[in-house]
């Protein structure tokens, strides 16, 4: 209904979508069961709302605000307390960061080659790659830092400066302070790429229509990512 109404601010359109799922969870119905009253964006709070914390309350105020420039954006509402409070990680960051240490200290030409594929990944491919990327995020911010590297290091009983090493490569090297899951994907594309995703990013090598890749046009691709690698780094 809302896309309606604000068709140029889908993102926002999206923050109320979530609203209305957390409040049906939470009040045991939607806001709204027409279009008249979804697009007069006006909703009140069910007597369930006693039974659930006041941080609760304040997410759905937030995600609901009918004010669509007021309106919690994604970014915010991983911030809000009531996501923050509840937020474990899965299991896993010992094995996640000891493979994209493994990636970070490849040849650059094979890290070149991650970036390249992580072109081709689709929503399912990164819904698997968000399992690793969420067993790094300590804090719930969507994001990982230095830190949470660090710790993930310490527990896998690996020095500091492997952390510092994953850390240049997918955010200082790129002048970020922190690495998003789209970063992270190319140093596990390979692992989780299909067969038509990795025919797709063939073809878009196979320059001549050969069926065949060579080092050159396989060079002609990566050197546009950095221009540091060499013809030689790509032969090897």
């Amino acid at each position: 209904f809302l896309q309606k109404v604000e068709q140029s601010l889908k993102p926002m359109c999206d923050s109320w979508s979530l609203g209305t799922i957390v409040y049906s969870l939470v009040c045991r119905r939607p806001p709204a069961v027409t279009e008249a009253q979804a697009q007069s964006k006006k909703w009140t709070f069910t007597l369930a709302i006693d039974d659930v914390d006041p941080e609760a309350k304040s997410l759905i105020e937030g995600l609901l605000e009918a004010n669509p420039e007021k309106r919690l954006t994604a970014s915010r509402v991983l911030r809000h307390e009531w996501i923050r409070r509840r937020w474990r990680p899965p299991p896993g960051a010992t094995k996640v960061f000891e493979k994209i240490e493994e990636f970070c200290r490849s040849p650059l030409a094979k890290r070149l080659f991650g970036r390249f594929l992580a072109r081709f990944l689709d929503a399912g491919h990164f819904l698997q790659i968000a399992e690793s990327f969420y067993a790094l995020d300590n804090q719930g911010t969507g994001t990982i830092n230095l830190k949470e590297l660090q710790l993930a290091a310490r527990k896998a009983g690996h020095p500091q400066e492997s952390a510092e090493v994953v850390f240049h490569w997918l955010a200082e090297a790129h002048n970020v302070t922190d690495i998003s899951l789209s970063r992270l994907a190319e140093t596990l594309a390979e692992e989780v790429i299909d067969g038509r995703a990795l025919r797709h990013a063939f073809e878009s090598l196979d320059d001549d229509g050969s069926e065949q890749v060579t080092p050159q046009e396989l060079y002609d691709e990566l050197v546009a990512l950095d221009s540091k690698i060499t013809i030689e780094d790509v032969v090897k």
